[in-house]
């Protein structure tokens, strides 16, 4: 017999069976499957119209009474088809919440002291980063080079796209054109710590435990002697704490060797940029990872002392 979804198929056992079924028939009841297992035990299945009176006889006759388990995708079917509304409420929630996550619906911006929010999204909408587009339409390697270009205080920037959001963080340079020197000033070549300075001449403007940035000026090349501003040569001896960080974005999948090999390269060239420096103590290495469902982004800092001598 064809399986239908209008039809239960119980398990009684009991006593009693011919009177059970003439009270069946007599109560209207169709029986649309019989099969005797034993004396006392048998299956039976009957119309699910029928149920509520079916039950009630079964009570009145004392049988024991199991449901028969049907098949996992018959079962599925009988639920759809009983509860069609459910089913279908269901089906559209889970394709908006599919087809959502794999659009970007908002934009922030981190690392801004001069530039303003709307000139950064001024530039990444004329460059097609707006929101409401899907994920795979954003080139996020390529906001560096979109930032740098258009936006003359950009000096790094990095982007990832955590669950709806696109995240875009920013390093703006330092404006120095206030000053004109005689002499070349020392400046910090990375973002950090100005732990310690040994001054021979100039003008200290950032004082120790002061966070500097990338770019700005520690030592001027001035004196300043009343309302007189005298050039003299920047000379001192800087210990800097530093934190120098590369973010690499990777597209899925990314096996483990391959994932190593770039984290050995980068960290490679990040001590590149560091050896011109003479180095206090040993660096520390880390790389933090944010992962979505496309993309693997590294994040790879390593931080120590440095010291900048001129």
């Amino acid at each position: 017999m064809k399986f239908d979804t209008q039809v239960t198929i119980y398990k009684l056992k009991g006593l009693n069976l011919k009177k059970f079924l003439k009270e069946l028939l007599k109560n209207k009841i169709e029986v649309v499957k019989f099969d005797k297992l034993d004396y006392n035990l048998f299956l039976i299945g009957i119309k699910r119209k029928d149920e509520k009176t079916f039950l009630r006889l079964v009570k009145v006759y004392h049988y024991e009474l199991n449901e028969e388990k049907l098949p996992l995708l018959k079962r599925f079917i009988k639920f759809v088809r009983t509860n069609i509304a459910l089913f279908i409420v269901s089906i559209l929630a889970l394709s908006s919440l599919l087809i959502c996550s794999n659009f970007v619906f908002q934009i922030e911006i981190y690392g801004l002291d001069n530039l303003t929010r709307e000139e950064v999204l001024s530039v990444l909408q004329n460059n097609g980063y707006k929101e409401g587009k899907f994920k795979n339409n954003y080139d996020l390697d390529s906001i560096e080079q979109v930032l740098t270009k258009n936006l003359n205080l950009v000096s790094f920037a990095s982007a990832v796209i955590k669950g709806n959001t696109l995240i875009v963080n920013i390093n703006e340079k330092i404006d120095n054109s206030e000053y004109i020197y005689d002499y070349p000033p020392i400046v910090s070549p990375f973002n950090g710590i100005v732990q310690k300075i040994e001054l021979v001449s100039g003008s200290i403007l950032v004082q120790e435990q002061e966070t500097v940035r990338e770019g700005e000026v520690i030592i001027a090349p001035c004196l300043l002697l009343g309302d007189k501003v005298i050039s003299t040569p920047a000379h001192a001896r800087v210990t800097l704490y530093i934190e120098a960080s590369v973010v690499i974005n990777l597209e899925k999948p990314v096996n483990e060797t391959e994932k190593q090999k770039v984290i050995e390269e980068n960290k490679k060239e990040v001590y590149n940029n560091l050896s011109c420096y003479e180095q206090e103590g040993e660096f520390k290495e880390s790389v933090h990872e944010v992962e979505d469902e496309n993309s693997l982004t590294l994040v790879i800092t390593i931080s120590g002392q440095i010291i900048i001598e001129n």
